[in-house]
């Protein structure tokens, strides 16, 4: 088992930074954030609706946006436990703390590449 850690370790640190990049970076930024102040559109195009109706209706279109986005928070902690004690029995706490800093630097990089694609 432990001559496939790298590898292993190397998935692990992979689904990590795109989770943190993709679910917990791009998904509110560009689908929950426009969602909530880009609404004038929704207004002028639904003018002949009731208020209640709309808000009634825009409260459906945003709170399973919500649920998803705390359930893929909890699905991230129980990611990153498991191989944080995956981790934790095979390297030393030099190590552990060097690739945390590692992996977040990646997850910076991501976020800031993601913002040029979006520029």
């Amino acid at each position: 088992p432990m001559q496939a850690f790298p590898l292993l370790g190397a998935s692990a640190a992979a689904a990590v930074v795109s989770w943190l990049v993709v679910r917990f970076y791009a998904f509110p930024r560009f689908v929950i954030l426009p969602a909530l102040t880009a609404t004038d559109a929704y207004w002028a195009t639904y003018a002949f609706v009731p208020p209640r109706h709309m808000l009634a209706g825009y409260a459906l279109y945003l709170v399973p946006l919500a649920v998803l986005w705390l359930l893929n928070l909890r699905w991230l902690l129980q990611l990153t436990s498991k191989l944080r004690s995956a981790v934790r029995q095979a390297a030393s706490p030099t190590l552990l703390h060097a690739g945390t800093l590692a992996l977040g630097l990646v997850v910076l990089a991501a976020v800031a590449y993601v913002e040029t694609l979006a520029a």
